[in-house]
């Protein structure tokens, strides 16, 4: 938008913007390389190159121009924050712009505004890193699967415990149980029952209600324990990560209508940088020139005009 409202020539504009949203796709794709250690991390950060030397910059309508040229690969890849020195690169060149004339000089509040905006691009990039990098919601984590453990522990014993006595009770009601008192009716020798028909009821009872309690309690503390792992590890798993790449192929489709909306202005593009005058010998002949007939070619330019 800057760019647009100075009149800055689309060969720089493309390259700013080239810069800019490759360092967006450094920053997913080392987010992705962060998640995995060893011999893996080091095949996907290749990957990773590779995928950024041969995709194409859809921002430049001519189709050729690549997200990194090789030259721009292997300066970056000495670097430990490649996505942050991108930021770096593109606050050099605003300051080229502005000594070539096409933005405003150093000392002007515009020049400040356009530096604003890659200091918060910079600042966006170092925050979205150390959120990953300290994971803020870890210690949490750890706190909440150490509970999720623990009562899950309990649980299992508390309905071990109401388990046993409910089906004791119901055995000892039906004289299904090894133990307990014989007596002796008429001239036969019987086990009697030392629990009632209505305590296995209530037995069973406690135990289907112990069941209730200790088997969807645990679930929905796993639920909150497996919700914790998945904030303070957004990108390391397929099922949680934010879809970037569908927000990264929105805001190239935004830049390219913005780049070609500017084709469609009612009123002549504004820049800052003026043309030169041309020399009072050449105006004067080209005045003093005859004009050229229209021919058919002619008329076309005219018309496309």
């Amino acid at each position: 938008m800057q760019f647009s409202a100075l009149g800055v020539p689309e060969k720089e504009t493309i390259l700013c913007l080239r810069y800019g949203f490759a360092s967006a796709w450094l920053l997913y794709g080392q987010l992705l390389v962060e998640t995995k250690s060893g011999e893996q991390q080091i095949k996907e950060r290749d990957i990773m190159w590779k995928k950024m030397g041969d995709k194409i910059a859809h921002i430049d309508a001519s189709g050729q121009t690549h997200m990194l040229t090789p030259d721009e690969i292997e300066a970056l890849k000495t670097t430990r924050d490649p996505p942050g020195m991108m930021w770096m690169w593109v606050a050099a060149y605003i300051g080229r712009l502005s000594q070539d004339g096409w933005i405003p000089p150093m000392p002007t509040p515009t020049y400040g505004r356009v530096m604003n905006l890659c200091q918060s691009a910079h600042a966006g990039i170092r925050q979205v890193r150390g959120s990953i990098s300290m994971q803020a919601p870890l210690t949490y984590c750890h706190m909440l699967a150490t509970l999720v453990h623990v009562n899950n522990l309990l649980n299992a014993l508390t309905f071990g415990i109401v388990s046993g006595l409910g089906i004791a009770t119901t055995m000892i009601a039906h004289g299904w149980h090894w133990y307990g008192r014989d007596v002796v009716l008429g001239k036969s020798l019987e086990r009697a029952a030392d629990a009632s028909p209505k305590e296995s009821e209530q037995d069973l009872q406690n135990m289907l209600v112990t069941f209730l309690y200790c088997f969807f309690g645990p679930l929905l503390y796993q639920a909150l324990l497996m919700i914790s792992m998945q904030l303070a590890q957004p990108f390391g798993s397929n099922d949680a990560k934010p879809p970037m790449h569908r927000f990264l192929h929105q805001l190239e489709v935004d830049m390219c209508n913005g780049r070609d909306l500017l084709d469609h202005m009612p009123f002549e593009r504004p820049r800052f940088k003026q043309p030169a005058a041309p020399a009072p010998a050449a105006a004067a002949s080209a005045a003093s020139a005859p004009a050229p007939a229209a021919t058919p070619a002619n008329t076309v330019a005219a018309g496309k005009i």
